[in-house]
């Protein structure tokens, strides 16, 4: 149990999601939002890693990372969860690389 490393990411995801809170309640770059909302979804997940002592992969991926916690965890990722989760990756990416939209 590693209860230091699991409050410095837990910081880090409530940065992100006041972040995200700010934003929303100026109307103000909105794009940015879901990509904050992203971030400190992505490291409340890598909270539980650390926390556990697990290693901590280098990806931004909610799946990857997800997956990783239910190889050790008794949690089981539902297809309801992952298709969610892919629901909001393709949206994530629409606006955080906008370039891809007309491909």
């Amino acid at each position: 149990m590693n209860k230091q490393a699991a409050k410095e990411w837990l910081t880090k995801s409530w940065h992100n999601l006041s972040t995200a809170i700010l934003l929303y309640k100026a109307e103000h770059y909105t794009d940015i939002i879901a990509v904050e909302i992203h971030y400190s979804c992505e490291k409340t997940l890598k909270t539980i890693l650390a926390y556990s002592n697990k290693k901590i992969p280098k990806t931004h991926s909610l799946i990857e990372i997800s997956k990783e916690i239910s190889l050790w965890a008794s949690l089981k990722t539902s297809n309801n969860f992952t298709k969610n989760i892919q629901h909001y990756k393709t949206a994530h990416q629409l606006i955080k690389y906008p370039h891809k939209r007309d491909k």
